[in-house]
């Protein structure tokens, strides 16, 4: 990803003091600069403020977080972003799950990033990553792009031991850093995270675990032997790309219409599910 070239569809602005946006939700500091998504190329010195838009804004923000991390604004924008749209989360998280299965890699990607900018201590978005670099690294080896695959396993090990090293531990971590380490024909390390998995989860019932729980604990007693592994490996990528964290409710939210398309213009243009 070229971070300078998405950068380059942002541009900063400094609202006048009187400045008011109509929805209550966007409490904006004026003294601190804005970044504004382009509406088209090149139209940053013919900037009207009256046509200014709360999805620019918006757009704006996402792409900063996502590849600007240096940032000495981030907190305020990111506090911008929760108070204006309390579902983002859950959006493009539904939105970023969607592309990945549909091995829709870049935009995938760029969602990714966004969310984790948004909120980088979030568990359930570095697992996330974890799972998708895993699974797009195991896409490009069935390519025969070696390298590249070697490049997006080294992404996926890096946030599956930030996950497994939490406190408290997240126990799908564990689960989904097994069936990684089978891929890489380390039964032991991968034994190791099964039994982990399990004493994390040993005493939640069943019925607390929902049809990925009941499958995760049947899933140990095939690791008893090599031959049980090599089975699970062999079948690990059609069960893997199901196990993607949620988070909470299990229903895509939209973005609206008009959000989508200022998004599509820059390099956060995946933010949005298809049909929108």
């Amino acid at each position: 990803m070229n971070l300078s070239k998405s950068l380059d569809s942002v541009y900063y602005i400094t609202l006048p003091e009187e400045f008011k946006f109509s929805s209550a939700a966007m409490q904006i500091d004026v003294t601190i600069p804005l970044p504004v998504q382009k509406k088209e190329e090149g139209d940053a010195d013919s900037f009207d403020m009256t046509s200014l838009s709360e999805e620019q804004i918006l757009a704006g923000l996402l792409t900063v977080l996502a590849y600007d991390r240096t940032n000495k604004h981030l907190d305020y924008y990111r506090s911008i972003l929760k108070q204006a749209r309390p579902n983002l989360k859950k959006e493009l998280t539904n939105a970023a799950i969607l592309k990945a299965k549909n091995e829709d890699f870049d935009l995938a990607e760029e969602i990714f990033d966004a969310l984790h900018g948004y909120d980088p201590e979030d568990l359930v978005t570095i697992l996330n990553m974890a799972l998708f670099f895993d699974q797009r690294a195991e896409s490009y080896r069935r390519a025969g792009l070696t390298e590249d695959a070697d490049a997006y396993d080294a992404s996926a090990i890096e946030y599956y031991t930030e996950a497994m090293d939490a406190d408290p531990p997240l126990p799908d971590a564990y689960f989904n850093a097994a069936f990684y380490y089978m891929k890489q024909n380390d039964y032991i390390r991968a034994k190791d995270c099964m039994e982990t998995y399990l004493a994390l989860t040993v005493d939640v019932p069943d019925k607390e675990m929902g049809e990925n729980g009941i499958y995760k604990r049947t899933v140990r007693k095939k690791l008893s032997t090599k031959s049980g592994m090599e089975a699970l490996r062999m079948s690990v990528s059609t069960k893997h790309t199901r196990l993607f964290a949620m988070v909470k409710k299990k229903k895509a939210l939209s973005l609206s219409v008009s959000f989508c398309r200022r998004i599509r213009r820059s390099g956060m243009r995946g933010l949005c599910l298809a049909g929108d």
